[in-house]
């Protein structure tokens, strides 16, 4: 985690969750190509053995689509996701295991439990084998498919390299 020439420091271990969830919302909104993109606000601080322990920078979409990604080793910026929008916004207090969230919508709030059951990973591991044993060579929504997968390695990429 904290030795450069092996890939490490907090971007390339923790980025690639808010640059894919990031991805994920932006894939679903209709008149954008979420390949054009520029990272801009890059925020970083350098720890000891030369590697960034805390960063922070903002991802620019077409049709005024922003998205706000943090990174750190150095601070607990917890779990939870704030999806503004034209009409209202969504809190998911525990965005990797999708639960808590509210819907606000004006004045009203709308909150959602989902009691999970399972290991969150539990879902990745049976998408997956059902794909092999299908003989799919893709992964379909919600799974980050190949070019997602290469647009998210240039988002850190670029990240990183700032």
């Amino acid at each position: 985690m904290f030795n450069k020439e092996l890939g490490g420091g907090c971007i390339l271990d923790l980025g690639c969750y808010p640059s894919s969830f990031s991805l994920l919302i932006a894939s679903q909104l209709k008149k954008i190509n979420y390949n054009n993109f520029q990272i801009t606000n890059i925020r970083k601080e350098i720890g000891e053995t030369g590697v960034e322990i805390d960063s922070e920078a903002e991802l620019k979409f077409e049709n005024n689509f922003n998205s706000k990604i943090k990174a750190s080793f150095k601070k607990d910026l917890g779990s939870s996701s704030v999806i503004h929008g034209n009409k209202g916004s969504i809190l998911i207090n525990d965005t990797w295991h999708g639960d808590g969230i509210s819907k606000t919508i004006g004045k009203i709030t709308f909150k959602y439990k989902k009691n999970n059951i399972k290991n969150i990973f539990s879902y990745e591991i049976e998408s997956i084998s059902q794909k092999i044993l299908d003989g799919v060579n893709n992964s379909s929504f919600p799974g980050i498919n190949l070019d997602e997968t290469i647009l998210n390695s240039k988002i850190l990429e670029d990240w990183l390299n700032a």
